[in-house]
């Protein structure tokens, strides 16, 4: 009978205020929320690791109540003293010294970045890097072999010209990559087991529609996965086609879950259609969480304006819009994505030409 081995997480993107989005301070405490259910599941499996996939802050650059939430880390290895944290940095919170190495217990925190530990106390190979940046002259191929690989990488099986494909990883057994914010699991042609755990709460209104956020749970055999979905905040949607403003009630829509922690009670509503629709429905709900895209049905709409970052989940916002837009063009996205991240010169030159490539073989809008 196999073991719990591992919970397996990435993409807490955790900000100032425990906030959802970042420009806004309500409504917040997501994030913290999951990560503390994450390491209430690290107790009741009693799992040797917690593998973190990058992203776990949300900027190289902290405030402090940001830093305080790692605390939570440090009082979980407190409390295990045989649990093993094993982490690699994504793009969002890449730093030097890394923000975990912040936390106690060194000797227990292994920061993979293109080398291969090895653990006497499993025999287990655990092989992975940081983020790698198109400008890098790092690649995915040049990582040691290991049993599990952890990465910080979008593959292009999963987002049009994503920055690597799977085929240029090294001969493994499991595979875990933070980035996209989507829960996947795959497996290859290799038999290489793929888990990407995906976003631990929603960083806009798109994820916020995702049916559920998770962390997997591997066990010893490497075979053998579970997914374990996090508590969540509701989220309502309200569209004119099947919710008219006449039998709308709002003691009903605003109803809060008393089984949910406290602070994620409050459920997000979206309301979509015309604009006197909308302004219906935020006249009688009179609620501050009430966001509003003007269409008809039940579709979001894009939204604008939008702070351009590379990859994740504002890429995916990106192609999902293309793709409805203008499905020839979806191509474009990563490149335009990479390029408003704020690159050297030459690199942004050399993603002008991409885009530019596509345009000409593609036509323009």
């Amino acid at each position: 009978m196999p073991k719990p081995l591992a919970i397996v997480t990435a993409d807490w993107h955790l900000r100032r205020g425990a906030r959802i989005w970042n420009t806004r301070e309500k409504p917040a405490g997501d994030a913290v929320c999951a990560v503390k259910h994450i390491l209430d599941l690290v107790r009741q499996y009693r799992t040797p690791y917690l593998i973190l996939a990058g992203d776990i802050l949300d900027s190289p650059k902290n405030y402090s109540d940001c830093v305080s939430y790692l605390a939570l880390l440090g009082d979980t290895l407190n409390a295990n003293p045989d649990l093993k944290l094993i982490y690699v940095q994504g793009q969002h919170d890449m730093a030097n010294p890394p923000w975990l190495s912040l936390l106690p217990f060194a000797d227990r925190i292994w920061h993979l970045n293109f080398q291969a530990v090895t653990d006497p106390d499993t025999g287990l190979i655990f092989s992975g890097c940081d983020y790698i940046s198109p400008a890098s002259e790092r690649s995915l191929d040049q990582l040691p072999e290991g049993d599990i690989i952890v990465t910080h990488q979008v593959c292009i099986e999963l987002i049009p010209n994503g920055l690597c494909t799977f085929n240029a990883l090294p001969k493994c057994k499991v595979l875990i990559s933070g980035d996209y914010h989507k829960t996947t699991y795959r497996v290859l042609d290799t038999l290489t087991k793929v888990l990407i755990p995906g976003c631990i709460a929603p960083n806009n209104l798109i994820e916020a529609l995702y049916p559920s956020f998770n962390v997997f749970l591997l066990y010893d055999d490497l075979e053998t996965v579970e997914t374990l979905a996090l508590p969540r905040r509701p989220v309502i949607l309200l569209d004119e086609a099947s919710c008219p403003l006449e039998g709308l009630d709002k003691d009903a829509v605003l109803c809060l879950n008393s089984e949910l922690p406290e602070e994620i009670r409050e459920p997000i509503v979206i309301v979509c259609g015309s604009s006197e629709y909308c302004s219906g429905v935020k006249g009688l709900l009179d609620y501050p969480y009430v966001y509003v895209k003007l269409r008809d049905g039940s579709r979001i709409d894009f939204p604008r304006p939008v702070n351009l970052e590379k990859g994740g989940s504002i890429q995916e916002l990106y192609v999902e819009y293309f793709r409805e837009k203008y499905p020839h063009l979806v191509n474009l996205v990563p490149a335009f994505t990479r390029l408003a991240s704020g690159c050297t010169h030459d690199v942004v030159e050399q993603y002008v030409n991409e885009a530019l490539g596509i345009i000409n073989k593609n036509g323009d809008f």
